[in-house]
């Protein structure tokens, strides 16, 4: 009997966690005050930030190409054929990227500011947004960014893939909805049997969340970790209280209450 019980222990699935740590918001000053200190490439700085700045996967990061980019409307427009969660799915359903709307990310002005630069830093060969080091034609390799965050101290307790941990834990204990926070990182819904998954979803209100967000971030650089935390005011009809013509004026919102104010437009398919 004792070996049927520990194989019940055995075969327990361990939860996603353990395999992808995130932060917590109070951890986050430590990591954007190492990152600031970072003494390698200033490429890899920045594409830590635009993760953390986008909640993107770490690979749709590498694939970026200057293409994707439109700066004017704000927006990260990667094909469904990058898309990680899709590929599979795609073949399964013997489905082409043609067929799926793509993946479609609003970028802050924080965001906007880095992909500008990065931009500007384009040689005449290189063909992705953040190059190899060595071979201009070639992406940065997936091991840079995370090696660059255990040279700062995070091997075992944050990785590429955990700071989408820390962005979605995050959002949603600030009380954004769901839905939101899963288009913003392209999450398919599992109990969505619907041949694709629009990851068009809610952009206007996913493009006031992640300024939102970023406002947090620079907040949390400062060290103002209660502000940085502070928790939407919700209407009655359940929506975060979004611009300011329909959300409670501001004095009388509670003392823990947020005052950045967002929009209650939810869309379904509403980039330009």
């Amino acid at each position: 009997p004792n070996g049927v019980e520990s194989a019940d222990v055995v075969a327990v699935p361990k939860p996603p966690v353990a395999n992808n740590p995130f932060l917590r918001l109070p951890e986050v000053p430590d990591l954007l005050h190492k990152l600031r200190r970072y003494r390698g490439k200033i490429t890899t700085q920045l594409g830590i930030r635009l993760l953390l700045l986008t909640g993107v996967r770490t690979g749709e990061l590498r694939l970026a190409t200057p293409d994707q980019f439109d700066l004017e409307c704000g927006l990260w427009i990667i094909p469904p054929e990058v898309v990680k969660q899709l590929q599979d799915g795609m073949r399964k359903r013997g489905q082409r990227p043609q067929d799926i709307p793509p993946y479609v990310v609003p970028l802050s002005v924080q965001a906007i500011e880095i992909v500008r630069y990065l931009l500007g830093q384009v040689k005449p060969a290189q063909r992705y947004l953040l190059a190899h080091r060595s071979d201009l034609k070639k992406r940065i390799s997936e091991n840079t960014l995370n090696a660059a965050l255990k040279r700062m101290g995070y091997e075992g307790l944050l990785t590429g893939h955990g700071i989408r941990g820390t962005l979605s834990t995050a959002l949603n204990e600030v009380g954004y909805p769901k839905s939101w926070v899963d288009a913003q990182l392209s999450h398919a819904d599992p109990n969505k049997v619907s041949a694709t998954y629009n990851h068009a979803l809610y952009v206007v209100p996913r493009r006031k969340m992640m300024q939102d967000w970023a406002d947090r971030l620079d907040l949390l650089d400062q060290g103002e970790v209660k502000a940085a935390s502070a928790h939407l005011t919700i209407r009655i009809d359940g929506v975060p209280v979004l611009d300011e013509d329909v959300g409670v004026p501001a004095d009388s919102m509670g003392a823990d209450a947020s005052p950045i104010l967002l929009s209650s437009v939810v869309g379904t398919s509403d980039h330009p």
